[in-house]
């Protein structure tokens, strides 16, 4: 007679299981269940994991149906619930999130998804990454987590704990090594732990209930999930794509956004600004039902420039085209809101916002404007219309109306030297500013790990980030086109096949074109340390003469 996993031995499984490991424990066994092994990378997607979440967390009742559409998995080592679309929002974003994970895998995007590889000492980065802390470096009982894992199985009818942890070691592809370094045995309960029946679903999910109500805030000891659930994964994943950002900052420029802010995006060259901006402007046009978010009927992209004027923004009188008379022309600014589209202004700090906005300053605050110029019989005005989701013109009353939908997204970089004018504090209270930060120099290196260079390409570069983290911190997109162009150069020939540049002649190269345009405006000091540093990593005499010749040009 088969049996199954008794309904006590459930209840003290899952007290087993709290505090004994963090939420993101449950990420490492879901891409283990997948096949995961340090002999064998995977590639898994968005909605790879659905299954194994399934078999790992999921809840149903007896008649199989679902808790209810927001809570179908819990989380038993936080007593969390986690919502339908957790594999995809939850597993593979952690994944890519390299601060988390990056000591435990190696990520290679590819077409379909990801490449996953466990790293080298993988393990002892789970011990450390995955505990609750590092005061109390808990092991998993495993009997528990078995006991958990086949709760809903049909097991043989001579089965002991013993088999039930190779059941389990078996489905989750885990090693000796894997089972002695994460996993203790406790035992399962002396009286009764299997059942000649079926497990009540329903009365487990009672218990569950009590334990964790719906919409229950986690206590106080409970560590917070890998990825939190306030907002769509669907939505986070299009926006960070192949930058490296945080799920945070993510989450935060989305909210101010519904928030009906405008936004300023800052820091240094190379973060993602410029690419996040437009980003979150594809959203407002193409996602905007699908996420809740802002409306728009799409976007206009624009550098800022120290010419522009009111005319060129808001606008102003033009001859017409006989040359009777005048006529009001739109700026950019004016046709964006008549055409319901967003602006992404690049490189804001650039232009006299002051000279340049002129009355876009009182609307953006809530307040109506009227421009001295007459249009269709009508003064120009630009109003604010909150009761109006979208921005439009309205020819009867010559009323250029900001919805509440529009929004201006706008970029400086806080290291050019030609900021041509700052900022007026009436323009900054209009945004919301947010700084878009460099990841520390292990994460960027981690990340750079997985753009394919040799290792001779690999450790130049991995000294060089200290030396720029210290002078003038670059930004991952700054890193990622001096790391391909050392990877194309090195790996090919330039003229004949039997010609292939040296490591050091691709660095002092990528060094040049990527590198030192990003150090105009230091001192003398600064740069003769910079010079003296990189010029320590070579070996070649001639390329150490090439890269010190090309510093006297450049500075």
């Amino acid at each position: 007679m088969a049996k199954y996993i008794s309904l006590d031995t459930e209840k003290w499984a899952v007290q087993q299981l709290r505090d004994s490991c963090n939420g993101l424990f449950v990420d490492f066994l879901l891409i283990k269940r997948e096949g995961l092994a340090p002999s064998n990378p995977i590639t898994i997607s968005t909605k790879s994991t659905t299954h194994s979440a399934a078999r790992l967390m999921g809840i149903t009742g007896d008649d199989g149906s679902e808790v209810d559409s927001d809570h179908v998995y819990l989380n038993p080592f936080v007593w969390q619930w986690r919502h339908k679309g957790y594999p995809r929002s939850g597993t593979y974003t952690s994944l890519e999130r390299s601060n988390t994970l990056s000591p435990i895998v190696k990520i290679e995007h590819e077409r379909d998804g990801m490449r996953v590889t466990l790293t080298d000492d993988y393990i002892d980065a789970v011990q450390t990454k995955l505990r609750r802390s590092k005061a109390k470096p808990l092991k998993v009982p495993i009997e528990a987590m078995a006991a958990w894992a086949l709760r809903y199985d049909e097991l043989p009818d001579d089965v002991s704990a013993a088999r039930l942890i190779d059941l389990f070691k078996t489905e989750y592809n885990l090693s000796k090594e894997e089972v002695d370094a994460f996993f203790v045995n406790v035992g399962l309960p002396a009286s009764a732990p299997f059942s000649d029946e079926p497990l009540n679903r329903n009365e487990l999910l009672d218990h569950l209930l009590t334990l964790a109500p719906f919409g229950a805030p986690a206590s106080a000891t409970s560590e917070p999930e890998s990825v939190e659930e306030d907002l769509p994964e669907d939505l986070i994943e299009y926006l960070r794509r192949d930058l490296l950002l945080s799920d945070a900052l993510l989450r935060q420029l989305v909210t101010l956004l519904r928030a009906g802010k405008h936004l300023i995006l800052t820091g240094p060259p190379g973060t993602g600004k410029s690419t996040l901006a437009g980003r979150l402007a594809e959203v407002s046009e193409k996602y905007a039902s699908d996420f809740a978010f802002p409306a728009s009927a799409g976007h206009v992209y624009t550098t800022a420039t120290a010419d522009w004027t009111t005319f060129d923004t808001l606008g102003g009188y033009m001859p017409t085209d006989k040359g009777t008379g005048l006529v009001f022309q739109e700026g950019l600014f004016v046709q964006a809101l008549r055409e319901n589209k967003w602006l992404v202004i690049d490189e804001l700090n650039r232009a006299d916002v002051d000279k340049a906005f002129g009355q876009l300053f009182t609307v953006l605050s809530g307040h109506n404007a009227v421009m001295p110029f007459r249009q269709d019989g009508q003064n120009v005005t630009l109003a604010f219309d909150r009761n109006s989701p979208s921005s439009g013109y309205a020819r009867e009353t010559g009323r250029y109306t900001v919805g509440r939908d529009w929004r201006v997204i706008a970029t400086m970089n806080t290291f050019d030297r030609n900021l041509l004018f700052q900022l007026s504090a009436a323009f900054v209270r209009r945004f919301a500013v947010v700084h878009v930060s460099i990841p520390a120099p292990d994460e960027l290196f981690a990340w750079i790990e997985g753009r394919g260079l040799d290792q001779a390409d690999l450790d130049l570069v991995g000294k060089l980030l200290p030396i720029m983290a210290d002078i003038r911190p670059l930004g991952p997109a700054i890193w990622a086109d001096l790391v391909d162009y050392m990877s194309m150069r090195t790996k090919h020939s330039f003229g004949t096949a039997s010609v292939t540049a040296s490591a050091e002649a691709s660095f002092v190269d990528a060094v040049t074109a990527y590198v030192l345009p990003q150090l105009d405006g230091l001192d003398q000091e600064s740069l003769a340390s910079v010079e003296g540093q990189v010029l320590e990593l070579l070996q070649s005499d001639a390329e150490k003469a090439r890269l010190s010749s090309t510093f006297k040009e450049v500075f």
